[in-house]
């Protein structure tokens, strides 16, 4: 049962480190799409007087487009924080299964050497007074 319990606290584990791992990526492609955009849209006021309307309709297009896709990738990243909650919340609730079992079997460990040791002294207790008195 212990075994099983570290097996299934490991796996949480496992899987808590790869949701991390996916929200650190997901957030980078967050920052990297805000450069992008902020990069953009600079050299769009920059260059907004020396466009043609065609050019400025097609920038403005493809701006539009980017807060789009920053505003999706911000909801992806709500969505991981999300999945890394419940697995943050799983790998809780198993770590404390796993302490809890770990802790139950040292008890009865105690338990089972002591009654062994009752047991020890009770029968060396019987013996010693079954023995003959060497007193006589």
């Amino acid at each position: 049962m212990v075994d099983l319990a570290q097996r299934a606290e490991d796996e949480s584990a496992n899987t808590l480190q790869v949701v991390r791992a996916k929200l650190q990526q997901e957030q980078t492609k967050l920052a990297e799409l805000e450069n992008y955009y902020g990069e953009y849209e600079n050299r769009f006021s920059v260059e907004m007087n020396t466009c043609s309307v065609a050019q400025l309709v097609q920038t403005r297009s493809f701006l539009q487009r980017l807060a789009i896709a920053l505003e999706g990738q911000k909801q992806q990243i709500i969505a991981v924080e999300r999945t890394l909650e419940a697995c943050r919340n799983e790998w809780h609730k198993r770590h404390l299964k796993h302490n809890s079992l770990k802790d139950l079997v040292a008890r009865y460990r105690i338990e089972e050497a002591r009654d062994r040791d009752v047991l020890e002294q009770k029968m060396l207790d019987e013996w010693v007074s079954s023995r003959p008195s060497q007193n006589s």
